[in-house]
């Protein structure tokens, strides 16, 4: 039996390292439930149209524009949207990521999340200084919104049936639409 692949101490340092943040396990916070991501398939012109419709779209669902772009890792990631409510458990905030990946062209598959905080300050839930914020599930409704306001930019692809010479084809039936 090989030495190094049965020490444990060699297995418990690749197992800290898979958890300790590689890739996007690390994106996501302690207490934080499982993403709920919602993902869609679209044609864009470009990658630029489609960052403007994305930033429009968070605009849209009130969503301030948080860190901005990152064009590197294909993401948008929102600003937190706050409602605050005088009840305990009932004011929340909510923060969208929307990432994209490049398909065929011109074709892309975008997924959105929103994860969502209740606030549990008892005292003052009024005060935005003192909420004291708690994961709760994702927003699955408002990444569908987001999704929505995305995909009302690009209209569907249409097939055109052109016969050879370049002209459309006639309508079934006959007609000559």
């Amino acid at each position: 039996m090989n030495r190094i692949a049965s020490s444990p101490l060699l297995a418990g340092l690749a197992g800290l390292a898979l958890l300790s943040g590689c890739g996007t396990l690390g994106a996501f916070k302690k207490g934080e439930p499982d993403p709920a991501w919602m993902e869609i398939e679209i044609s864009a012109p470009s990658e630029r149209v489609l960052c403007e419709v994305i930033a429009s779209a968070l605009e849209k669902a009130k969503l301030p524009l948080g860190s901005g772009f990152d064009r590197v890792q294909r993401e948008i990631l929102s600003g937190w949207r706050t409602s605050l409510s005088p009840f305990r458990g009932e004011g929340f905030r909510a923060q969208a990521l929307v990432r994209w990946e490049r398909l065929e062209r011109p074709r892309f598959e975008i997924s959105v999340r929103v994860r969502r905080q209740t606030n549990d300050e008892l005292a003052r839930p009024l005060s935005l200084a003192e909420a004291d914020w708690e994961w709760d599930a994702d927003d699955q409704l408002l990444a569908r919104e987001i999704l929505h306001h995305i995909v009302a930019h690009f209209p569907p692809e249409l097939e055109i049936d052109l016969n050879e010479d370049g002209e459309l084809a006639p309508l079934p039936g006959g007609g000559s639409g």
